[in-house]
């Protein structure tokens, strides 16, 4: 069941498919809770809304060590990580961009990029000090 859904948006109008069966688009009820949580006050902070990603991003880190190799991460883990994609769409609304354009520009950017895995991350080609 596909819908089209306007959502606006620190002052512009988005227009995104929602599709109710698999949750694909939660940015109605993440812009209704940033604004009753005063986050775009005054246009909001997007540096500040990034500190706090990196937090989380320890955060998820932590909890992800803690578990060690469980078949399926934990629900803390997986709000660990959705308080970082939180945070992130936070600061991208407070700059006025979208996320998925941001998603957009970074694949572009890496989807050529060449490099090898050293010990589990991948490392572009010319940055690995060896």
């Amino acid at each position: 069941m596909k819908n089209t859904i306007y959502v606006i948006s620190v002052g512009r109008v988005e227009r995104a498919e929602f599709n109710a069966e698999n949750r694909m688009y939660k940015g109605v009820e993440l812009f209704r809770w940033g604004t009753s949580k005063g986050i775009f006050d005054n246009g909001g902070d997007a540096v500040a809304q990034l500190k706090k990603t990196a937090e989380e991003v320890v955060e998820a880190v932590e909890a992800i060590c803690l578990e060690g190799d469980l078949p399926r991460p934990s629900q803390n883990v997986e709000s660990e990580l959705g308080d970082i994609y939180v945070t992130w769409i936070m600061a991208c609304e407070c700059l006025g961009v979208f996320p998925e354009d941001c998603i957009d520009v970074a694949f572009a950017k890496i989807m050529k990029r060449k490099g090898r895995m050293i010990n589990n991350q991948f490392v572009k080609e010319g940055k690995d000090n060896e």
